[in-house]
């Protein structure tokens, strides 16, 4: 029976970014009103499972950044972010579970924000994100001829291609688009630390959008994308890379 959750999986993070608009209008200064009581309501229906607060005051008039974070203990996962027309879950606990743990509060979360906003403008939902952030440390990285490309050539089945070839493992990062069946996969693969050794770390993730999307169409996009992004990280990696992970 094939494994559904790896023993020492590389999952860093996984995170569900949403942007939404109120009344079909963007997140700017004209609605800012209407923003800061729905912030206010939002605030009383997540605190009680997340009572641990936290802001950047610059970022709570500037559409798509965050400026409001939510936890459930200090330093503790998961994290929900709030800011003008965009909200996102974050994840990176050892016991992170999509059906039993992350999509739950991915669903408990926008249906707060919905009812933050039901007696204002109705929250219109445009764009929504799942990436996941993998990363392993570099096994060969103390020596000065290696290079990205040496490295993932066993563990991937991918073509690098122009960009990566002769790289060195240092701080790198290239981008990819993928398509899977009628979607993009965007695909980064760069090297960075891992408890303050070098690693090699990648992000995979999936956006859709939408003109006027529903809570019904942004949890749909959610378990799709996690459906196409688990098949995907199956077939990046090659077997010996996978077998890292038992």
């Amino acid at each position: 029976m094939e494994l559904t959750k790896l023993p020492k999986a590389p999952l860093k993070e996984v995170s569900f970014e949403v942007l939404w608009g109120i009344g079909k209008k963007e997140p700017t200064l004209l609605n800012r009103v209407e923003g800061i009581i729905g912030l206010g309501k939002f605030i009383d229906l997540i605190q009680p499972a997340f009572p641990t607060y936290g802001e950047k005051p610059e970022n709570a008039l500037t559409p798509y950044e965050i400026a409001y974070y939510f936890g459930m203990a200090e330093g503790d996962w998961p994290k929900i972010q709030y800011g003008p027309g965009i909200i996102t879950i974050n994840d990176n606990h050892s016991e992170y579970d999509w059906n039993g743990r992350f999509m739950p509060l991915v669903s408990r979360t926008l249906e707060c924000l919905i009812s933050a906003h039901e007696s204002l403008s109705p929250i219109v939902f445009t764009k929504c994100t799942l990436k996941y952030v993998d990363a392993v440390t570099l096994s060969d990285s103390g020596s000065t001829r290696a290079t990205i490309e040496e490295f993932l050539k066993p563990r991937l089945n991918f073509a690098l291609g122009s960009k990566m070839q002769g790289a060195p493992i240092v701080n790198m990062k290239t981008l990819f688009e993928i398509r899977v069946e009628d979607v993009s996969v965007i695909l980064s693969l760069g090297t960075g630390t891992l408890k303050g050794e070098d690693a090699f770390i990648w992000e995979s993730s999936i956006p859709f959008e939408y003109p006027d999307g529903n809570l019904g169409q942004i949890l749909e996009s959610a378990n799709r994308a996690h459906d196409l992004l688990s098949k995907f990280f199956k077939n990046l990696c090659t077997e010996t890379f996978r077998n890292e992970f038992l």
